[in-house]
């Protein structure tokens, strides 16, 4: 009996023992093997998973202390190693992977990929658009594949059309040639990669003007229409005529300055007519425009016109003017399209016409300066006409001054620019005084002859400024002008790069709820950023680059990023966010960071690499790449960054132009 209750006993400790692990009874099996070879530029993704794992087990896997995957590859704790190899390797790269689970013992297993093979490069453009004398020509030779940078090299002896020049793919200029044809050869190389070698072929032809048509506004039977096809550009001067055996509705005509203007007398539904478009030198062009034509208003009865005049806006001596609806103000209470015309009487200065809709219209404007009262008569079928009386005020003719952007200052440098491009639109010389207005960066003065000159004293992103030009017998005018300064080149202390310095230029930041652009995704609300400020709404795919130079090569320095997690809990892994230097991704263990929606969690410094950075003397850079990537709820994430630090560098010295203006909206 004894004995009975004694084993009782033993069975019932073993159950209560057993009911206390999740995997009581089970064990892990994990056996190694070879994965597939990887190529050089291409995406790679194998599993280090067990082949079977027990039931309602969750099993995670760790790549073993000591064990490197090859360059550009990476591992998540669900098995798979993932990223693009950026380097040729003929031997195999054998590692050891643990696969684990709670409340079993862990196991480990060898894998090898037995080479990285060499990429394969592709061009992805093959036909380059043909140029034109005197239109900037801007195109970038390009291919697919590769690893890190692919240079571009321009077969020696071959020549571009004139004008052009060739940098790295890079096909830019402005031709001057009409009529040259030139086939040259490139060649782009990457890292262990295969060169690839294609034939392009550009011509200058004469220059195009570019021109669409649309759907015009709706006229109707018996009232005035008024409306501008002359929308094509490329060239100064466009002249406007209808295509031979199109036709336009009836009443209405077509200048050669491309206004389409008459009273029509038919109903139309959808009719075409094409325009031609043409400059001396260009190849014409041709584009469609369709019209409906309503149906007259008919069953009018009589009606009173209530006339209300509003001023008119100021014109300018030999200037051509089209102000829409000038003199109009006028309504029919019998609801009748009203008509405007220059009272019997009246007179108007040079070729200023009032158009039936009351536009005030002129090819050459005024010819003289002065004050000018004229009487225009509005009418309406069913009702008597009215008269009202307007002013026009003439002025002096207006000087010519554009507008621009000026070349790039830099803070403690000397700076001379000449602003003095204003002239008289009669092309009279004479004297011109240029006075600032408003806005002028500190350290800068605008001398009464338009030199621009000083030292800046702080940088901006966008200085913009405006001055005025006058000279007597003219109106004076005024122009606006945008530079921007840049910051000195300045050291580095202690390799710490701040992340808000960085040139933001084409950085759009996502949001949960909206989206900031450019400097717009800084922000200074963190107390542990190292700068008070860091960079969020990293929602999204960017690149994040720091550009700095350094006095000599470094081997085996540090890399840390500073970062932190504005939306949970995360695993961040280099499939999700890659670090790049020099081109070449760094591989790195993943990192967890935590924190909640409300909430950002604390900035954490991460190590990338502990020593196996290397610099080059002179220019490096370093990239974030946040990548597609659905880590956090579905969607892209990216941490937010504060800074990036370099350790361990030795005697080398660190210099960059930090963007310290982008700090400057906060």
């Amino acid at each position: 009996m004894k004995k009975a209750i004694r084993f009782l006993c033993a069975a019932l400790s073993l159950i209560i023992f057993c009911s206390g692990l999740t995997a009581c009874g089970k064990t892990l099996k994990y056996k190694g093997s070879v994965l597939a070879a990887g190529k050089v530029g291409a995406a790679y993704e194998q599993s280090v998973e067990l082949e079977k794992a027990p039931e309602g087990v969750t099993v995670t896997y760790e790549l073993k202390e000591g064990s490197v995957l090859p360059s550009g590859l990476s591992w998540n704790a669900a098995g798979l190693i993932t990223g693009t190899p950026v380097n040729k390797t003929s031997s195999p790269s054998v590692f050891t992977f643990i696969a684990s689970a709670e409340g079993l013992k862990s196991v480990e297993a060898e894998f090898s990929i037995p080479s990285i093979e060499e990429g394969t490069l592709a061009y992805t453009l093959t036909d380059l658009p043909n140029s034109a004398p005197d239109r900037e020509y801007d195109q970038q030779i390009a291919v697919s594949g590769g690893a890190g940078a692919v240079t571009y090299t321009l077969k020696s002896g071959d020549l571009l059309p004139a004008g052009l020049s060739f940098d790295n793919g890079a096909i830019t200029g402005t031709p001057t040639t009409l009529g040259e044809t030139r086939t040259f050869t490139v060649t782009a190389s990457a890292n262990d990669c295969k060169s690839v070698t294609s034939d392009f072929t550009i011509k200058v032809v004469e220059p195009w003007i570019d021109y669409e048509g649309t759907k015009l506004v709706n006229g109707r039977v018996g009232v005035y229409y008024n409306a501008s096809l002359a929308t094509a550009t490329g060239a100064d001067v466009i002249t406007y005529g209808l295509k031979a055996g199109s036709t336009l509705p009836s009443g209405l005509s077509l200048s050669s300055k491309g206004t389409l203007s008459g009273t029509p007398d038919e109903r139309l539904s959808g009719r075409e007519f094409t325009i031609v478009a043409s400059a001396a030198g260009y190849v014409s062009v041709e584009a469609v425009f369709r019209i409906n034509i309503l149906p007259a208003i008919e069953g009018f009865f009589d009606g009173v016109i209530t006339y209300n005049p509003k001023a008119i806006s100021t014109v300018y001596v030999n200037e051509s003017i089209e102000f829409k609806e000038a003199v109009s103000g006028a309504t029919a209470s019998n609801r009748m399209p009203v008509s405007y015309a220059l009272a019997p009487g009246s007179t108007l200065p040079g070729d200023l016409e009032i158009l039936p809709n009351g536009t005030l219209s002129s090819e050459n404007g005024a010819p003289a300066a002065g004050t000018f009262t004229f009487n225009v008569v509005a009418g309406a079928q069913g009702c008597e006409s009215v008269t009202a009386s307007f002013t026009l005020t003439v002025a002096f003719a207006k000087l010519k001054f554009p507008s621009g952007r000026l070349e790039i200052a830099t803070v403690g440098t000397s700076y001379t620019r000449s602003i003095a491009n204003a002239v008289t639109p009669d092309g009279i010389n004479v004297p011109i005084t240029y006075t600032v207005k408003s806005g002028i960066p500190a350290g800068l003065s605008v001398s009464p002859g338009g030199q621009l000159s000083g030292t800046p004293a702080k940088s901006s992103k966008e200085a913009t400024f405006s001055v005025t030009a006058s000279a007597e017998g003219y109106t004076s005018v005024d122009a606006y002008f945008y530079m921007r300064i840049q910051e000195k080149i300045t050291p580095v202390a202690n390799g710490i790069f701040e992340a808000e310095y960085i040139d933001l230029t084409g950085i759009t930041g996502e949001g949960w709820s909206g989206s900031r652009f450019e400097e717009g995704v800084i922000q200074n609300d963190s107390p542990d950023a190292s700068n008070g400020y860091f960079i969020g709404w990293t929602l999204g795919r960017n690149i994040y680059t720091f550009n700095f130079t350094s006095s000599q090569a470094v081997t085996g320095a540090g890399l840390k990023v500073r970062i932190a997690s504005e939306g949970g809990n995360v695993n961040i892994t280099p499939a999700a966010f890659e670090i790049r230097v020099n081109g070449i991704s760094l591989p790195y263990t993943s990192f967890q960071l935590s924190g909640t929606y409300e909430h950002m969690g604390d900035f954490v410094d991460c190590v990338v690499a502990a020593s196996g950075l290397n610099l080059v003397a002179g220019n490096n850079k370093v990239e974030l790449v946040i990548k597609e990537n659905n880590i956090l709820d579905g969607r892209c994430f990216g941490p937010a960054m504060d800074c990036i630090k370099i350790e361990n560098f030795g005697a080398a010295s660190f210099t960059w132009r930090p963007c310290t203006y982008n700090t400057d909206w906060i």
